[in-house]
């Protein structure tokens, strides 16, 4: 646990829109640790929590908590709602956990490698970015990582031929799409990814909210 990054956090006497507002002038985040236990308003530093949780990470980190300067155990980071305009953070949920409890996570898709259909004008199209499973917390993985270097011409991946680790549950459909390599676009085509208006979400998955809160 000793490369978990550390948040610290200060209890949140008030609860309201006024007193969220006034701790976002401040520069600090608004949020709820739970999980064995009640649920308890907390706030945390802007700044900090960028810096040590990146957005490919929400809904897949775990963290140790420092609460009013105490340990407090260890968390993990399950959503993270965020300023549909700014994208600044709005809120922050986290869960309190301990290393045998089993915990759903939604895990980041790492591709590696070259198709040699890339060099013979193959188009990759990844459609889901992350995947959601269920494993222990003390084994929950950073990334899953895919080699399409054997990908062929049209060939498609889906969700059951990605390789999770030891006890790990595939939460999503074993046969969605993954990734597929579509052949050479052709003068007048388009992919589903290019149509015009097409656009593909920053974080899939459960990782991240967005609100329209100012």
């Amino acid at each position: 646990m000793s490369d978990q990054p550390t948040l610290q956090m200060e209890t949140r006497p008030r609860v309201g829109t006024q007193s969220v507002h006034k701790l976002r002038r401040l520069g600090r985040i608004p949020g709820v640790l739970y999980g064995h236990g009640d649920p308890l308003p907390v706030s945390l530093d802007a700044l900090a929590f960028r810096t040590a949780v990146t957005p490919n990470h929400y809904g897949a980190l775990m963290v140790q908590v420092m609460l009013d300067g105490e340990p407090a155990g260890a968390a993990l980071v399950k959503s993270v709602q965020l300023n549909t305009v700014s994208k600044s953070i709005m809120n922050v949920d986290l869960q309190r956990v301990t290393a045998a409890d089993r915990v759903v996570v939604s895990v980041p898709i790492v591709l590696t490698g070259e198709s040699p259909a890339s060099r013979q004008g193959g188009v990759l199209e990844q459609f889901t970015h992350s995947l959601s499973v269920r494993c222990r917390a003390d084994a929950m993985p950073q990334q899953i990582v895919y080699d399409i270097t054997s990908l062929t011409m049209d060939e498609s991946v889906h969700a059951a031929q990605l390789e999770l680790p030891p006890d790990c549950e595939l939460l999503d459909k074993p046969d969605e799409t993954i990734i597929k390599m579509a052949p050479p676009i052709t003068h007048g085509e388009s992919t589903p990814g290019t149509e015009a208006g097409a656009t593909s979400p920053e974080v899939s998955g459960g990782k991240q909210k967005e609100s329209n809160e100012g």
